[in-house]
């Protein structure tokens, strides 16, 4: 009988994204996670450097969650994620499959509507991603 070894589970979208967002915020670079496991350490790491970095008790940032997902016609996954930091909400639009370009949905937008209307905001996109079949945000190749 041979010993049962699990498979470490892969790092998540969204594990992924929060930790994109937290190097933005730090100013740092890190290597994308390949487990779970290896992205709780990642994120509580630069969650400590924030912290420390704006000398401040950590913020109450919560991590992102998916507001929806849709297809571009080159077959794409992609989800919206949101995400409350540094006190106002956002949206970003990054690949639901792993690593891959991102995009933060105006803040704008986002404070001025708040955050009960982030579900709206993200089904209204995803009506017009798959109006377009493309990524709303990505800029328009010549």
């Amino acid at each position: 009988m041979r010993p049962h070894t699990s498979t470490p589970e892969p790092a998540t979208p969204e594990q992924l994204l929060y930790l994109w967002l937290l190097a933005q915020q730090t100013g740092t670079t890190f290597r994308p996670a390949d487990t779970r496991q290896q992205a709780r350490r990642e994120i509580q790491l630069l969650t400590e450097l924030k912290a420390g970095r704006q000398n401040e008790p950590p913020r109450t940032d919560r991590e992102p969650f998916e507001l929806g997902r849709y297809q571009t016609h080159t077959g794409e996954q992609r989800a919206l994620y949101g995400i409350h930091t540094q006190g106002a909400p956002r949206i970003v639009d990054a690949s639901a499959d792993g690593p891959g370009p991102m995009y933060t949905m105006d803040q704008n937008l986002c404070e001025t509507h708040g955050p009960e209307h982030l579900q709206q905001i993200a089904a209204s996109y995803i009506a017009e991603a798959q109006r377009l079949g493309r990524i709303p945000l990505a800029p328009l190749k010549a």
